[in-house]
This record gives structure tokens, sequence and C-alpha cells, in this order.
């Protein structure tokens, strides 16, 4: 095994467009590692070959996930690793949105627990068990850009919304239930198979968003992509909402030609840096 450190150094970036640095070199190896521990065969030296492949190319962190995923997953029965700790996150988020006045909620408000939510995560050190509702509301967004994510909201027909994992997607359903009180047509993503803890159709049904938007079911894969979209509905969307980092990775990519609003944690030092924020903040970004 051979790291070119001069590829490496060559790596960094400072601009909002996501491509990987050297830190997502290890992070990957150790996404790979917690993955092979769930099957119960770790080969930590086929593990580094191939993420050491992505050393120098063009391609984003969420692009080297996703081979290590389908890499370690191919040939599975049932892929579905994390199905427990999915309905588990599911489940306390229900709860605590049972005891939220949903209807009295502000806009602001709703997208602020659309960005804290980004928190539950079941991909460790995060731990759905672990969230206090209390704190996270208490929380501050560090890049707060909500009147502009209202004011290319209005006037809107139709939102192409990007959801992240299980459980987050609950707290998507009120932000949802806001845009629709806008009269805003929602075209919801999910994952048509498992991947790690990201947002399945089965997860959507959870919280009945199948009646309250139309679903879009894309490949198992990080992020999403342009091509990932029917043409007819990017011919219909006015506003992008992409929640969470690896949607992000991808879609800060690409040309969407209506305005993006990147909803998430930065829950590392790449997409920190990329945000010029510390680590662990709350963000609501749009670009126009």
């Amino acid at each position: 095994f051979y790291v070119d450190y001069n590829l490496l150094n060559a790596m960094h970036t400072t601009s909002l467009f996501m491509k990987i640095e050297p830190e997502c070199i290890p992070c990957n190896i150790n996404f790979g590692i917690k993955i092979s521990r769930r099957l119960d065969d770790v080969n930590l030296r086929e593990i580094i070959n191939l993420v050491s492949e992505f050393i120098g190319k063009d391609v984003t962190p969420a692009d080297i996930g996703t081979r290590v995923w389908k890499f370690l997953t191919n040939g599975l029965k049932n892929s579905d690793l994390f199905k427990k700790e999915k309905r588990l996150s599911n489940r306390i988020v229900k709860s605590l949105i049972s005891k939220l006045n949903v209807k009295s909620l502000s806009f602001n408000s709703a997208v602020k627990l659309a960005v804290i939510g980004n928190a539950f995560d079941i991909v460790p050190p995060h731990s759905p068990k672990k969230i206090n509702i209390r704190k996270l509301v208490k929380q501050k967004l560090v890049i707060d850009e909500r009147k502009s994510l209202k004011r290319v909201l209005n006037g809107a027909t139709s939102v192409l919304y990007l959801s992240d994992n299980a459980g987050e997607i609950g707290f998507d359903y009120i932000l949802i239930e806001k845009l629709r009180k806008m009269g805003i047509k929602i075209f919801l993503t999910v994952k048509k198979y498992p991947l790690v803890n990201d947002a399945t159709i089965s997860d959507a049904k959870y919280f009945g968003l199948e009646k309250s938007t139309t679903l879009l079911p894309l490949p198992a894969k990080f992020g999403v992509r342009k091509s990932d979209i029917p043409a007819d509905v990017l011919n219909l969307v006015d506003v992008i909402i992409a929640k969470g980092q690896a949607n992000y990775e991808t879609v800060s990519e690409e040309e969407w030609h209506v305005p993006v609003a990147y909803l998430l944690k930065a829950k590392c030092v790449v997409v920190a840096r990329n945000f010029k924020v510390p680590i662990g903040s709350n963000i609501c970004k749009v670009v126009l």
C-alpha cells in the first residue's frame, strides 16, 4: 500500500464545491471497517486498497462511500444492515414530534428542526438514543439564511426535497407540511434499496409522507445527481432542498438552474472547512 502525499496535499480546497480532501481517505477506510464488522468479515487491506484508488481522482467523498458500500454488500441477500437502528430512530422521532404542536410552529422553526434533525445519525459516534430534543431546539444556526429560503419559496409551485436519514425524515415531515400550506407540491427523494441508515420508501411511509408528497425512489448510493432525477420533475421544480452532507457533496458539483438550499449539520472537518464554520455547526445555506 502506497500513498502519494503530493497528491493528498493537492487535494485541499476552500470552495463550496465538495471534493475529496486528505481527511476523506482515513474517514472512508473507517467507514469500510465499521460496515465490515457488521458482516463479521474485516479485510483491512482490501478496504485500504479500494479507498486508495480514489486518491487524486475528481470525485466526492460520497462517491467513495458508495463504492465501499457496494463492494462490501455485493451479493448479500439482505443488505439492510441497520434495519433495527432505523426503526428505533423512527420511533424516537415520532415520539418527539408527538410532543410538538406542529401546526403552531413557524416556518423558521420548521426549517430549524429540519436542520438539527440531521443530528439523527446511527453511524458512530452518533446515536439517536443520545439525542436531547430540548438541547437541540436551543441550538443556533451558524449559517442562517432562512429569510433567503423563504424568499425563494414565495411564489414557488414545486420543490425537490432530497431526504437524508431515517428518523431525520420525520423532522422533514414538519417542514414539508409548512411547504404544502404555502401551496407547494413536494417531490421527495428516498432510497429504493437499503443504504446504511438512509431513508427508504418504508421510512417515508412510517411518517405518512407518501400521502403528502410524490416519492421518488432513487438508487442506493450516497448523494443525488441530476441524472438520478426524472427530466419531467427537473423541468417542474422551482427550488431544491438538499438535506445532509452526502447530498451537499454531490449536489454542489452540478448546475441545477434553480435555487438550492443546503440544510445540514457539519459533522466533519472537511464540510466544516468548506462552509468556514466549526465542526458541529447547523447550516441553512441558500445558493441562488
